[in-house]
C-alpha cells in the first residue's frame, strides 16, 4: 500500500498541476492526493505552509519531508551536527526513493556531505552521473538546483579540471543570476583565480600537492594521483633549480642583489589548491628533489634534518608554500 501510494505520488508530481508553480506548491498539490499519508498528517503539513509568514519554501519542504520520513530527519540532524560521513550514509539510499521530492532533497544533502568531507572525486562522479537530467530531477522538486550547479563547478576546480570549471562557473552565473549571494561571490572569485593562474609555477605545485594529499586522505593511490605527484616533483625540482641559479648569479654579481629589477620580480600567484614533491638529501645546501617515496623520505628524516630542508625552502619560497610542503609530508608519513 505504501509503495503503491509513493508510485502514484511520483506520477502525480510529474504531471502539470494547475497553480503549482514552485516546489512547495507542487509538493502540497501532490500530498493532497496521497493515500499512504493519514489525513491528520496531510492537514498538519498543509497548515504549516498556510500559516507561514515568510513563505520559505526550502525550509518548509525540509520540515515536511522530516515529518514524512524519519530517515530524512535523521540525515538532516547529522548534517547540522557536522557528522557528514553519517549524513552521507543516511541520505544516499533516499536519493533513489520513488518520492521525487524526497529523492531530490536527499540527493542534495548527500552531495553536500561529500563536499564537506572534501571527497571531491566522489562528489564529482555523482554530479556528472545526474548531469544529463539534473534539471528534470531536481528543479521541480527542490530549491537546490543553483547550489548543485555551483557544487559541480567547485568539484571540477578541486579535481584540477580548470577549463571545464571555468565554463561551468560562467554557465552558473548566467543561468542562476538570482542564486544566493554567497554562491555568486564565490563563483566570481573562483573565475578570477582561474584567470590569474600561472601554469608551471609554484601555484601549480601547490594545486597538485593538495590534490594528492586530499586523494590520499580518502585512500586513493591510483594512477591519477601518482601522475599528479610526479608532475609536482618535476615542477618543484625545476623551480628550486631556478632559485639556485638566481642565487648563484647574485653571488657572482653582488651589486645586482638590490637592483630594482630584482626588487620588482613578480611574486608567485596564490594557489587554487593542490600538489606534491619529495625532499633532497638532508644536510646539503643544494635542495634538489630526489626520486623517492615521499612519505618514507619525510617520515624517516630526523627533526633537525627536516628543519634544514624547510629552512632551504624558506630562503627560496614564501612561507605559506613552505608550510604546505611540511603539512603534505606529515600527512604522507601517517599513511600505511
Amino acid at each position: 500500500m505504501i509503495l503503491t501510494g509513493l508510485i502514484s505520488f511520483a506520477l502525480l508530481a510529474l504531471t502539470q498541476i494547475p497553480g503549482a508553480e514552485t516546489p512547495a506548491d507542487r509538493f502540497l498539490a501532490a500530498l493532497a492526493q496521497r493515500q499512504d499519508v493519514d489525513p491528520a498528517t496531510r492537514e498538519f503539513i498543509a497548515n504549516q505552509w498556510s500559516q507561514s509568514t515568510d513563505k520559505d519554501g526550502n525550509a518548509f519542504l525540509a520540515g515536511a519531508l522530516s515529518v514524512l520520513s524519519p530517515q530524512f530527519r535523521k540525515g538532516l540532524e547529522q548534517y547540522e551536527a557536522e557528522d557528514h560521513a553519517a549524513c552521507a550514509a543516511t541520505m544516499k539510499p533516499l536519493a533513489d526513493n520513488p518520492d521525487p521530492f524526497l529523492a531530490a532533497n536527499a540527493r542534495f544533502y548527500y552531495l553536500k556531505a561529500l563536499v564537506a568531507q572534501k571527497n571531491f572525486a566522489a562528489a564529482l562522479g555523482e554530479l556528472e552521473a545526474i548531469a544529463p537530467d539534473r534539471h528534470a530531477r531536481i528543479e521541480p522538486y527542490s530549491y537546490h538546483l543553483p547550489e548543485l550547479d555551483f557544487l559541480h563547478a567547485y568539484s571540477l576546480v578541486e579535481n584540477l579540471r580548470y577549463e571545464e570549471a571555468s565554463r561551468h562557473l560562467v554557465q552558473f552565473l548566467t543561468v542562476h543570476p538570482d542564486a544566493p549571494q554567497r554562491l555568486i561571490v564565490s563563483a566570481r572569485q573562483m573565475l578570477a583565480e582561474l584567470a590569474n593562474r600561472q601554469p608551471g609555477r609554484i601555484g601549480e605545485v601547490s594545486d597538485l600537492m593538495m590534490f594528492a594529499a586530499n586523494r590520499l586522505g580518502h585512500r586513493d593511490t591510483g594512477a591519477d594521483v601518482q601522475e599528479r605527484q610526479k608532475r609536482a616533483m618535476e615542477l618543484l625540482d625545476k623551480l628550486i633549480k631556478e632559485a639556485e641559479d638566481r642565487e648563484k648569479n647574485q653571488s657572482k654579481n653582488p651589486n645586482n642583489g638590490g637592483s630594482p629589477q630584482n626588487q620588482n620580480r613578480p611574486q608567485p600567484q596564490n594557489p587554487m589548491q593542490q600538489s606534491q614533491l619529495p625532499p633532497g638529501a638532508a644536510g646539503q645546501a643544494n635542495l634538489r628533489v630526489r626520486q623517492a617515496s615521499p612519505g618514507e623520505a619525510w617520515g624517516a628524516l630526523a627533526p633537525q634534518d627536516r628543519e634544514k630542508i624547510l629552512q632551504a625552502l624558506k630562503e627560496s619560497f614564501p612561507g605559506k608554500y613552505r608550510r604546505l610542503v611540511e603539512q603534505y609530508y606529515e600527512q604522507l608519513a601517517k599513511e600505511p
